[in-house]
């Protein structure tokens, strides 16, 4: 369930950044007369929706340096960085596509064979609702894939340095890729219950995405603003050019702060920018604190954005959770004997352990974010009522994230065991064929029965089930795969 989070985390991230640029891409003082700042925007948008598998953080000065240069310092610097980073996506590959096509086959095929044959059975349901459960690694497999991933560690920060391939190639001192503060001054973040507070988030891999969600967006906004009053320097430039016309000067300098129609926003707002030929369609802020690299809640609150993101990222790691759970459930609950037994109360622990490990893990994440605001926004010396925060919070964070860890191993754990005590023939017992666990001293068990009525009293439930497993990934998979594909558009 975490996974499918993560996924759709950086899916929506990527989205919602790539629109971002997008904004600055159709302001005419670049579509139309600066090829080389469209170049550099187009380049910093894809490294910024590629590079989500890392933990990456500004260097202030730097920073402030790179955006000093002109439009061709600028497109030479975020070009090769794009071009070193996408060098080293992870490429659709034969043995991919074959394993998939195996796969969804071999699936395929014990449907059809279950149904045709063995429509009813009792062993045959344990074969059908076991392969159904693991149905969720298709869309997310296929997805991850859609949206990017890199083929080995480290290759952020590489591409970042230079690339190892690369001697000539000069390194983007402005990023780094590392988590926590860069100061000056230099801010120290405790350890808790020998755990870091900082938690996934200054972890690399895709499956950490989920903690970044608070500081992927702010370095984003960051990016985009720097662009953007890049592109006002430019516009004002041009103007200098031209003869004194007020009427146009006025109109040129005429505030961007007017929303949307539908009130939409991608980063806070600051009312003096230029205008722009779309000036309904963003609001820039040009006053960020480059060594702030985590969103303070207001922050969180305003932006519309991260909270859509947020919410349709929890609903389809739910809905694919429990739509093939629940399949897998459903296919064994129904099939005689009827009730809550060994297959179907595995299938059910293992749905709520997922679940649970996933709320731990995101309530960790945000108790982590909570303590990494303190040390951010707080003064130095700390008070108490500060000190006491830092301290308790970060323990809480520390012990939830090592609790949804945990209870992630022991799922696994258990849901591999389940499929072997299937090989095995545990299932087969009078205890588990007779439903006890749901049934009690009321359980029975199948002794003659001809096949017509198991095949008719099975038959809605078994199509049911596997139209929803099916209904489950088909969906998952193409909401995964329109989001990926609107980034790219």
């Amino acid at each position: 369930m975490l996974t499918t989070f993560s996924l759709m985390s950086t899916v929506r991230n990527a989205r919602t950044t790539s629109n971002a640029f997008d904004v600055l891409l159709k302001d005419d003082a670049v579509a139309h007369r600066n090829e080389r700042m469209k170049k550099a925007i187009e380049s910093a948008r894809d490294f910024l929706c590629d590079s989500q598998q890392s933990p990456i953080r500004i260097q202030d000065d730097e920073f402030r340096k790179l955006f000093e240069g002109d439009e061709e310092y600028l497109q030479d610097h975020w070009e090769s960085l794009a071009k070193r980073l996408s060098d080293t996506r992870r490429p659709y590959t034969f043995s991919f596509f074959a394993q998939t096509f195996f796969a969804v086959g071999a699936w395929v095929l014990t449907i059809v064979g279950s149904y045709v044959t063995s429509l009813g059975q009792h062993s045959e349901a344990l074969l059908l609702s076991s392969g159904t459960l693991w149905t969720w690694l298709v869309p997310v497999v296929l997805g991850w894939m859609a949206v990017g991933t890199q083929s080995r560690p480290d290759t952020v920060h590489d591409a970042i340095q230079g690339g190892k391939t690369c001697e000539r190639c000069t390194p983007l001192k402005a990023l780094e890729a590392k988590s926590g503060f860069m100061g000056p001054p230099p801010t120290v973040v405790e350890d808790a219950l020998l755990g870091k507070v900082q938690g996934d988030e200054a972890c690399q891999g895709p499956i950490y995405n989920y903690a970044r969600i608070f500081t992927n967006p702010k370095l984003r906004n960051m990016i985009v603003s720097a662009f953007d009053k890049k592109i006002q320097s430019l516009r004002d430039r041009e103007l200098q050019r031209l003869p004194s016309r007020p009427e146009n000067q006025d109109s040129a300098h005429a505030s961007v702060s007017n929303v949307s129609s539908s009130g939409s926003r991608l980063i806070p707002t600051e009312p003096q920018p230029p205008a722009r030929t779309n000036t309904n369609e963003r609001q820039i802020e040009t006053n960020f604190n480059l060594i702030e690299p985590y969103m303070k809640w207001t922050e969180v609150r305003r932006d519309t954005h991260w909270t859509w993101n947020f919410i349709i990222s929890n609903a389809v790691a739910v809905f694919l959770q429990w739509g093939v759970t629940g399949s897998a459930t459903v296919i064994s609950y129904l099939t005689e004997v009827r009730g809550l037994g060994c297959r179907s109360g595995s299938y059910l622990l293992y749905g709520i352990l997922a679940t649970s490990a996933h709320v731990l893990l995101v309530a960790s994440m945000f108790l982590s974010h909570h303590v990494m605001l303190l040390y951010q926004d707080q003064p130095k010396p700390y008070k108490t009522t500060v000190k006491f925060q830092i301290r308790w919070v970060g323990r809480l964070a520390v012990a939830l994230r090592f609790l949804g860890k945990s209870m992630a191993v022991v799922n696994a754990i258990w849901i591999i065991l389940s499929s072997v005590f299937e090989l095995i023939g545990f299932y087969e017992s009078c205890w588990c064929t007779g439903t006890v666990l749901g049934l009690g001293s009321k359980a029975w068990v199948v002794l003659f029965v001809s096949g017509d009525k198991m095949r008719e009293d099975a038959e809605a439930s078994w199509i049911g089930g596997l139209a929803m497993s099916l209904f489950t990934m088909i969906f998952t998979y193409f909401v995964s795969k329109a989001y990926a594909q609107g980034r790219k558009d």
